[in-house]
């Protein structure tokens, strides 16, 4: 894999283009494999073992793009104590709803590449990450739901 932490965007933008590829990833690679052998009677028994396999390599994938997203995070946070880069709430918006979606299947997909005996663990695949909680303007924490709605449906900065 080649090495994208050298870039020349502004932390906010790299944050917005890391959840976006991230959040793509995870859309249109690992949910239709995932829904695919979820639903009953859809995938034979002769095909589950090489759908189990690209969905646990879609998503190892998946992870190092989720690290990439946490690094980019780390950068904005690093960077922006003053929060005065222009889309400094947006990329924060974006990446939580793009995290909850990622924590929302890794315990569906950690239940499916678990090995039997084992029982259910922490994702191997997935990089540990630390709890940000994040704070809209009133001060209140951001739900992921909200943030994802707040972040689509913004006014157009003029």
């Amino acid at each position: 894999m080649t090495d994208r932490s050298d870039n020349s965007y502004p932390s906010d933008i790299c944050l917005m283009l890391r959840a976006h590829a991230e959040q793509l990833w995870l859309a249109s690679q690992v949910m239709p494999v995932l829904s695919q052998i979820e639903a009953p009677g859809s995938t034979s028994e002769d095909e589950i073992g090489a759908a189990l396999a690209y969905l646990e390599v879609t998503w190892i994938d998946a992870a190092s793009r989720a690290a990439e997203t946490d690094a980019a995070l780390a950068t904005l946070l690093a960077s922006d104590a003053k929060c005065e880069r222009p889309f400094h709430t947006e990329a924060l918006h974006y990446q939580v709803a793009v995290k909850a979606l990622r924590e929302g299947l890794a315990p569906k997909i950690a239940a499916l590449i678990t090995p039997a005996g084992e029982g259910m663990r922490e994702d191997p695949y997935m990089p540990p990450f630390e709890t940000i909680t994040y704070a809209g303007a009133d001060g209140a924490p951001l739900r992921p739901a909200v943030a994802l709605h707040a972040f689509r449906r913004r006014p157009a900065r003029r």
